[in-house]
């Protein structure tokens, strides 16, 4: 990774836990611009778009971060968060297992994969999906049209 790329991923990180989301995209996008073929880089990049309510944008980032590392740690941690959110609980405890077995047990690493593959493994068993859908364009366009000045249609 360049010093530019590594700059921009350490700024985009802060920002991303201070909840400076637009600043987080950002920065994290130019690092993963300048480093396409990190997957730390991507992996956290994903989050920050996902916080960014880009979904879409989010799940691209991290498919291609596994494609490049389908073993890693932190594209799996990342993927199974992004799943866990999105409402599969299933393919979430997959990555996180996956992620486990990427480091050394007892590390810090080790423990959030363990506790997040709980997590994941409690939802399956409970068969509570917590899914989050966002409304299609054509579903909000069909409201407008159906309601003019609505946007629910109430």
């Amino acid at each position: 990774m360049t010093a530019g790329a590594r700059g921009s991923f350490h700024e985009g990180l802060r920002a991303l836990a201070h909840e400076r989301i637009e600043l987080a995209v950002e920065r994290l996008g130019a690092a993963a611009a300048d480093a396409p073929d990190d997957v730390t880089v991507q992996a956290f990049y994903s989050s920050a778009l996902f916080a960014a309510a880009r979904p879409d944008e989010a799940v691209a980032v991290i498919a291609r971060a596994l494609e490049l590392a389908p073993l890693d740690y932190w594209p799996n941690l990342k993927a199974g968060e992004l799943r866990l959110r999105l409402g599969d609980p299933a393919a979430a405890a997959d990555h996180f297992l996956v992620a486990l077995r990427a480091v050394e047990p007892g590390t810090a690493d080790a423990t959030a994969a363990q506790r997040a593959l709980v997590r994941a493994r409690r939802d399956v068993a409970s068969g509570v999906a917590h899914r989050a859908v966002l409304p299609s364009v054509e579903w909000l366009a069909r409201r407008r049209a159906a309601k003019p000045g609505s946007v629910h249609g109430s």
